[in-house]
Formats: structure tokens, sequence, C-alpha cells
């Protein structure tokens, strides 16, 4: 009876914790994925990572952007950017080394927030800010679904 009980018990462990390693490995690989897509300047593979029901209607307004203006994927990507926020800069500038770093993951069934450290360049000038990145599981995809950036100083980690 007792190694019954215990069998049951390290059964019980183990799916408890299984479950918890595959979702960290998966929230891990969207955000891979997002900052190689940061890197390659690729609007869609960006828009993949991010949650449907806001990606999709970008994605759309992107698509008509792009082909109104006939510009390149790169120019119409910085102009929508300075058309939609007032801000004027090159996109390559910072998401070309874009990094999440230091990634502490906390999920709880379909919702998960990553609190780590989004390293970027401008200019030459290296900054350090500490981020938590929100995502939700949808058909067994991990998405990003928003960021939350403390702009206060670099130093220190949560």
């Amino acid at each position: 009876m007792r190694r019954r009980v215990a069998l049951i018990v390290v059964i019980a462990v183990i799916m408890g914790i299984l479950p918890g390693c595959g979702s960290r490995s998966k929230i891990n690989d969207t955000l891979d994925r997002v900052e190689v897509a940061c890197s390659d300047l690729d609007v869609e593979k960006i828009l993949d990572c991010i949650d449907p029901t806001f990606a999709d209607p970008v994605r759309d307004m992107y698509s008509l952007y792009a082909l109104i203006s006939k510009e390149t994927a790169e120019d119409s990507f910085k102009n929508m950017i300075r058309d939609m926020f007032g801000v004027d800069f090159e996109p390559k500038e910072f998401l070309n080394n874009l990094k999440m770093e230091d990634r502490k993951i906390k999920s709880s069934g379909r919702r998960a927030a990553v609190r780590c450290r989004l390293t970027f360049e401008i200019k030459g000038e290296t900054f350090k800010r500490n981020t938590r990145v929100n995502l939700r599981r949808y058909r067994d995809e991990w998405y990003i679904t928003g960021f939350e950036l403390d702009n206060s100083a670099d130093d220190g980690f949560f």
C-alpha cells in the first residue's frame, strides 16, 4: 500500500513539473523568435510572435500602407512608426541588437509573464531596461500580448 501511495505521489509530482518545463521552453522559443525577427527587421515574423487578435489588424494595416506608399519594407516600417507615433528613427538602430536577457518566467494556465532585462543599442550607446513581457497561449503556441517597460535607471534588476 505504501509503495502504491509513493508511486502515485511521484507520478503526480512529475505530471506537475513536466508541463511547466514544456511551457517555459515554448515561451523562451517565442522570445527567441522575436529577437531574431527584430534582428532581421522582418515585420511579418515579428507579428507572428504577437497575439493574433492584435497582430492581424496591424499586418493588414502594414500591408495596405506598404502597397499605397510603394516603399521598401524597411522604409515603410520606419515611416509607419513615424506617422503613428511622431518618432523619427531608424528601426535597425535598436532592433538589430535587441536582446531579452536574464529571463524569469512565471506561467499559470494560458497566461505567462516574463521579467527580463531588455538590452539594445542606439548610436553606440547601450540601454538596459527592466521589462515585463506578457504572453498568452493560444492553440498550443505562446504569443506576446504586451510589454511593460521600466524607463528608470539602468542599474538594479527588479
